[in-house]
């Protein structure tokens, strides 16, 4: 079974893979208590988000991103 994955880039210029459904605009998510960064596509009218799937995003897998301060938190629903 093919996972569907392809090529991306962040706006950070970080390469990594993503669903091939993915789209310019998705967020790239790290969800406390998730081992692998998750897509993310943020609906316009509310505060809340549906999940595309997980992605793999160079030198963000083991933790580095919040450790670094680069990213922030952010409180948001999914549905």
């Amino acid at each position: 079974m093919s996972m569907s994955l392809r090529l991306m880039t962040s706006g950070g210029d970080r390469v990594g893979m993503a669903p091939s459904k993915a789209v310019e605009g998705y967020l790239i998510c790290f969800l406390f208590g998730c081992s692998v960064p998750i897509l993310l596509r943020k609906h316009e009218t509310q505060n809340t988000c549906t999940i595309i799937g997980e992605c793999y995003l160079d030198g963000c897998m083991e933790g580095e991103t919040l450790q670094s301060g680069e990213y922030c938190e952010e409180v948001f629903v999914i549905v």
